[in-house]
């Protein structure tokens, strides 16, 4: 589809409570879909969306009387849904070809945020910093949702558009944002441990395996815990007599000696009986 096709099926500017709408039909239009396609869409998942944030529900007789074009016939208290832009993201959000995602980007531009655009030889009004950046972190969530990436690194290149347009600095909110990110919380989590559980994991390899090499433990707990705790931990079983260990340069092309550890004994008997 051209960029020609998409702009000449925009449909005609519909506003509701001071934002741009679009019907079901609309959205089926521009996206060259068959009638109904993105009505039943949001029948199916209707308790995904918000009224009044992603769409509003209204009655035929006051579409009718709001926008232009629009049929008076028919039962007049028949509800009508208009999508805003959150919802019309939410609608589309399965719609993952090149064309979609074309279109998506032209109504978006085009249609639902033509209007803040200010016309020919008029200054653009200067808008407060809260009202910029809370528009560019919707936008930022919205995107993260259709797109299925992680919300936090979206949300950071929102902040990073917020200051272009503001030329405020925003890399306090940034850092925060980094400290919260999922990935610094699993690092945190895995620095924290519990000696009793990490005792039992190495104990469970030992008993499967029996003698293994100090490298094997490690890398069957990577990942789970820090190589220190892992030291501490064994350092404590060997104190209480439950595992031994001893060097062997068996398999060792290097000539370099392997610690290789075991379950003493007694505890090897009980364990199998």
């Amino acid at each position: 589809m051209n960029l020609q096709a998409i702009t000449s099926n925009i449909p005609s500017i519909k506003e509701y409570q001071d934002q741009r709408v679009v019907t079901f039909r609309d959205v089926d239009a521009v996206h060259q879909r068959p009638e109904g396609t993105a009505g039943r869409n949001f029948r199916e998942n209707r308790e995904r969306f918000i009224s009044g944030e992603d769409y509003f529900a209204v009655k035929r007789s006051e579409l009718a009387t709001k926008f232009a074009g629009c049929s008076k016939e028919g039962n007049p208290n028949i509800e009508v849904i208009l999508l805003t832009e959150s919802g019309y993201l939410l609608i589309v959000k399965s719609l993952t070809d090149d064309k979609a995602w074309q279109v998506q980007r032209t109504l978006i531009n085009g249609y639902f945020r033509a209007k803040e655009l200010p016309t020919s030889g008029q200054a653009s009004p200067v808008r407060p910093l809260p009202d910029i950046l809370k528009e560019n972190m919707l936008a930022g969530k919205a995107f993260a949702e259709v797109a299925g990436i992680d919300v936090t690194r979206a949300l950071i290149i929102s902040l990073n558009e917020t200051e272009r347009q503001t030329g405020s600095n925003l890399s306090a909110y940034k850092h925060l944002l980094k400290r919260v990110d999922p990935e610094v919380k699993k690092k945190k989590e895995r620095a924290a441990y519990d000696i009793d559980t990490m005792k039992n994991a190495i104990l469970d390899i030992l008993k499967a395996n029996g003698s293994v090499a100090h490298y094997y433990i490690n890398r069957k707990l990577k990942g789970r815990y820090q190589a220190t705790d892992l030291h501490k931990a064994l350092d404590a079983l060997q104190a209480d007599n439950i595992i031994t260990s001893y060097e062997s340069h068996n398999g060792n092309r290097r000539g370099r000696t392997a610690t290789i550890w075991q379950i003493t004994a007694p505890l090897a008997e009980g364990g199998e009986s």
